[in-house]
């Protein structure tokens, strides 16, 4: 099956095309997120399948908050989604007028 949007949008172009954690780059391929300082917040679920995503080596705690840190994503451009916004317009009887 082909898809029509794809050529507009790209590969990146679509909510979680690349799962996870996973950053999806400009020639479509899913990667992890790499840290300068070298620690390791993530690793990959399956290094054959990439677009599985990415999962959190220390799972994100309050009490282990000393081991965490923000991890800035340079030359990186993110896009919300949220199904439930899109569920409710659907949902909404507005007159084509208003």
């Amino acid at each position: 099956m082909a898809n029509l949007m794809t050529s507009d949008i790209g590969d990146c172009g679509y909510p979680m095309v690349c799962g996870n954690y996973d950053i999806c780059s400009s020639n479509g391929q899913c990667s992890c997120p790499e840290e300068a300082i070298g620690n390791n917040t993530f690793k990959q679920i399956n290094y054959r399948q990439p677009n599985l995503g990415c999962s959190l080596v220390t799972p994100i705690s309050c009490n282990n908050s000393q081991y965490h840190t923000l991890l800035e994503l340079k030359n990186t451009s993110y896009f919300n989604y949220n199904s439930c916004s899109y569920t409710n317009y659907m949902d909404e009887n507005i007159a084509l007028e208003d």
